[in-house]
């Protein structure tokens, strides 16, 4: 990663607890906003038919403190995706180590582990210091344009991200920017607001033949600008990687004491079944 701290952390913002267990819950729950879920006594299973290929739209949350069996909620969790014609996932757990102490529990029922990176937490705190330019038209859209989805997410691959942004637009609080080159839209982003009391960023993409131009930097520049004039509160993310880690510290994102744990359990076989 880009941003560097000491070993006692010096240079990062100190979330107090009640952010942390805020974001903590958010980021377990944003889904709620754009697919169906069903909340069981050990957590969340999303989950939307018509729209398959989203993972965040068909996964499982489990809540390790609500887990009295594994194996129980393990097959539980299969039994309802394999009905439904989805893959079974599980999201790793807001807990550390949960799935390398529990790796050979899931192994047994199905499940194929995938670790990554801790995601470090980082929240806007400062002004950006990215320089506009106008080579890009920047809007706030309230109704959907099917320009995203042709010029955009079709050619990277992510066309099930449209009814995800879709969705979202139905709901207060939500809100889509994109970035257009004449009448061609080449990157957008969503966030939203959240009664929890903080805002979450979702999703920033730049169209793949578009990309390496700046077009996400001028994009979060405005989106940022937005964030700070309406007071929105805990803007926070994290970064898929190094790039967009780089752009967005540019914007004022700064870098907390809270990470999130990361991976996913995927259901490949019905050893348990």
């Amino acid at each position: 990663m880009v941003y560097r701290a000491d070993e006692k952390g010096a240079g990062m913002i100190n979330l107090s607890n009640q952010q942390k267990a805020i974001l903590r819950q958010e980021e377990n729950e944003f889904p709620k906003l754009f697919t169906h879920y069903s909340k069981t006594d050990y957590g969340y299973l999303f989950y939307n038919e018509g729209n398959k290929d989203s993972y965040d739209s068909n996964h499982a949350i489990l809540l390790p403190e609500r887990v009295e069996d594994l194996g129980v909620v393990l097959n539980d969790v299969t039994a309802f995706y394999t009905n439904k014609g989805i893959t079974p996932a599980i999201y790793h757990p807001l807990k550390r180590d949960y799935f390398e102490k529990h790796k050979n529990m899931f192994s047994n029922h199905g499940y194929s582990v995938s670790l990554e990176p801790d995601r470090r937490v980082f929240v806007l705190s400062d002004d950006s210091c990215i320089v506009w330019n106008d080579s890009l038209d920047v809007r706030r859209i309230s109704g959907w344009d099917n320009r995203i989805t042709e010029h955009i997410l079709i050619p990277n691959d992510q066309e099930y991200e449209a009814a995800v942004s879709m969705e979202k637009l139905k709901h207060e609080g939500c809100f889509v920017f994109a970035g257009y080159c004449g009448e061609k839209a080449v990157v957008y982003a969503d966030f939203h607001v959240s009664p929890l009391g903080c805002t979450h960023f979702d999703y920033i993409v730049t169209a793949k033949d578009e990309r390496g131009k700046g077009y996400a930097r001028q994009l979060m520049h405005k989106v940022t600008q937005f964030c700070r004039d309406q007071n929105f509160p805990l803007c926070a993310t994290w970064f898929a990687n190094a790039t967009s880690e780089r752009l967005n510290i540019d914007a004022g994102f700064r870098a907390t004491n809270l990470c999130f744990e990361a991976g996913h359990a995927t259901y490949c076989c019905n050893t348990a079944l």
